[in-house]
């Protein structure tokens, strides 16, 4: 449930295709965001919501879409797959899906890849990566 928090757009892109390296990672975008000042870190609770509308075969649904944070030497991971019950071949489908932004004081790298089977093509009608503050 979003009520309540402030949503910033911190990047945002549509009508791409993505041809995935030998290492099956296609990379979208990437950002850094500042979620905490450097002087104190408050009790807010802080969230990316990621947005993606993707088309892909059949091949390409054994693949997730991945959200990175880098944070300082530590990194957080957390992806969706892209099969789901819904999910129709050659058609786009909506993917969406939370992160919790660790309390941080340094500024954090956000990035936002798919991972299908190797060598895939894979077409991008738009993605959007949001901060949520509460």
């Amino acid at each position: 449930n979003e009520k309540g928090y402030k949503s910033t757009v911190i990047a945002k892109g549509n009508d791409t295709q993505l041809s995935c390296t030998s290492d099956s990672t296609c990379n979208i975008t990437s950002a850094t965001i500042q979620a905490w000042s450097n002087k104190r870190i408050s009790s807010q609770r802080k969230w990316i919501r990621i947005d993606a509308s993707i088309k892909g075969t059949n091949n390409v649904f054994g693949g997730r879409i991945q959200s990175t944070l880098q944070i300082g030497d530590s990194t957080k991971v957390s992806s969706i797959r892209l099969a789901r019950p819904l999910a129709e071949k050659d058609e786009f489908n909506e993917y969406a899906f939370y992160m919790e932004i660790p309390r941080y004081h340094k500024p954090i790298d956000v990035s936002l890849t798919v991972v299908p089977n190797p060598n895939k093509v894979i077409q991008l009608q738009s993605y959007q990566i949001t901060l949520l503050t509460k």
